[in-house]
């Protein structure tokens, strides 16, 4: 591939594309663009060669045959895409993903906090939220606030090794 589109200033696309260059050797000639749609029209219209973004942003365009999934930077397949291999599968190994977590207020009472806890998880085990993301081919893990500080400072740790080892900047 001679060209990938990405946001400009946005480390979850330079990962990948870091990520992607030092797993394969490939190097890519960056094309800012101000977010993933815009990306996907230039891809569409043929004016860049590939990018990099979740499957929810190319999935309509993939399932109706105008692009080509290569692959699924993931632990697994994606269901709607169950022909596209990931790229471990590919022999590359590399697995990226975004997360989103709930916040609050150091300063927020407890009660509070433990209301929110016990409300953020039961919307997880809503089945009408799973049904949603899987409508939108999105992934879904749940960690609790322990477990998702772990995460946060594990994604910390590695991220900040990919910036100074790749010379990324933000």
């Amino acid at each position: 591939m001679e060209v990938v589109a990405e946001p400009p200033v946005n480390l979850a696309f330079e990962a990948a594309k870091a990520l992607v260059e030092d797993k394969t050797g490939i190097k890519f000639n960056h094309v800012p663009y101000s977010g993933a749609a815009p990306a996907v029209v230039a891809l569409l219209g043929g004016h860049i060669d590939a990018l990099d973004v979740s499957p929810a942003e190319v999935g309509p365009h993939v399932l109706g045959g105008k692009l080509k999934m290569l692959g699924i930077m993931a632990d697994q397949r994606i269901p709607a895409f169950g022909n596209v291999p990931t790229f471990k599968e590919r022999k590359i190994d590399l697995a990226l993903g975004t997360w989103r977590g709930l916040a609050v207020h150091k300063a927020t009472p407890p009660a509070v906090v433990e209301v929110l806890r016990q409300v953020a998880r039961k919307t997880a085990d809503d089945p009408a939220l799973r049904q949603g993301l899987d409508k939108l081919n999105l992934g879904f893990a749940y960690l609790d606030a322990p477990e998702f500080a772990q995460a946060m400072q594990r994604d910390h740790e590695y991220f900040g090794k990919l910036i100074r080892t790749t010379g990324i900047k933000i």
